[in-house]
């Protein structure tokens, strides 16, 4: 393995090379009892996976090489039969991560994640002022039981990355939150997306919740002085680091191509973002969909020539091409989303002046 990349970057090379599945992203609810505004999820009814199809969805990921698995929601602890599926995919060697708002969470809950071997818990956390936060997810009280939840994984010796979206409601207590989580030791990390995505029926008021270009390139300077780390999408194993990127053949991500997405009723698309249908759990196979879909040998094939408005931009250097943002946000996987498009700028102009 070359020294200059990740263990895990390293096996999505691999596996891409091999045509193997190496990552499921799976959603196995949107039941949740928070009410978030910027949630992504606009219909909570939904047929969801028993647990004998998740069993085999697991089973059929593992003929297929999967290694990564990352439940969502949703909140994943509102399923009664949430400690079945993992104790199934601990049996099944997976290494595994979820990601909840940590409303839920108690002693119990710790200790079923930790019989578990969870790797990694992403914890929602949108301010160290509780008002807003409670404003942000619709529920008075939810700051404290999230903070709990936080001391309870940390002190159990679970890695908890604290994820946060960043908007209008939040974003002046931004560096307070950061600061706060530098503050409790190494098992605690942050995440941070500055994008608010469009809902996938464009709910709304979802993306005037987007803060401004010069507020977020001023925010995104004090950041780096705290945390030299470059911005990230709340799901970091869909994330593909623009260092891998070498010329117009490469790919702009391992959506569809070591990766995949499952909604809880078991519909089958190239990620959470990238709302194009692959197939259908109930109807067939995920080996079947992973093997035979027509759309994901297309997908398979998209390089970043093949982004025509994007190739010849003076911010592609530092832009990461979003299929998925741009078919939301502007209904075509070639049409680029003005919020990608400003966060590559953001990038760009930052790299410049450093």
């Amino acid at each position: 393995m070359s020294s200059d990349i990740s263990a895990f970057e390293y096996l999505r090379q691999k596996a891409r090379k091999t045509g193997s599945l190496l990552s499921i992203h799976l959603d196995i609810t949107y039941r949740c009892p928070l009410k978030c505004i910027h949630c992504y999820i606009d219909h909570r009814e939904n047929r969801e996976l028993s647990i004998t199809e998740i069993t085999k969805v697991l089973k059929d990921a593992r003929r297929l090489n999967a290694v990564f698995i990352t439940y969502s929601g949703g909140e994943v602890f509102v399923r009664e039969d949430f400690e079945d599926i993992l104790k199934i995919s601990y049996k099944l060697n997976y290494v595994i991560k979820i990601i909840t708002s940590g409303y839920l969470i108690s002693d119990y809950e710790v200790e079923m994640l930790k019989r578990y071997n969870v790797t990694s818990v992403g914890v929602s956390l949108y301010a160290v002022d509780p008002e807003i936060h409670d404003r942000i997810t619709g529920v008075r009280g939810s700051f404290n039981r999230t903070i709990r939840a936080i001391e309870l994984l940390k002190n159990a010796k679970i890695n908890v990355v604290v994820k946060t979206s960043i908007m209008r409601p939040n974003y002046k207590d931004y560096l307070n939150l950061l600061r706060w989580i530098k503050s409790q030791g190494r098992r605690v990390s942050a995440q941070y997306d500055m994008v608010i995505t469009p809902t996938k029926c464009n709910r709304s008021g979802v993306r005037d919740l987007n803060i401004p270009y010069k507020k977020k390139r001023s925010l995104l300077s004090e950041i780096k002085r705290i945390e030299a780390k470059r911005e990230t999408k709340i799901e970091d194993m869909d994330d593909y680091n623009q260092q891998y990127r070498v010329s117009e053949d490469s790919i702009t991500c391992y959506a569809g191509i070591t990766g995949i997405y499952i909604a809880p009723n078991g519909k089958v698309f190239p990620c959470v973002e990238w709302d194009e249908l692959l197939g259908d759990l109930r109807k067939e196979s995920l080996i079947e969909i992973w093997k035979n879909s027509e759309r994901l040998m297309q997908i398979r094939n998209l390089r970043i020539k093949d982004y025509k408005k994007c190739v010849s931009c003076k911010y592609l250097s530092a832009c990461s091409i979003c299929p998925g943002l741009n078919l939301r946000d502007k209904k075509d996987i070639f049409e680029p989303s003005d919020l990608a498009c400003q966060r590559a700028r953001m990038y760009y102009e930052q790299e410049k002046t450093s």
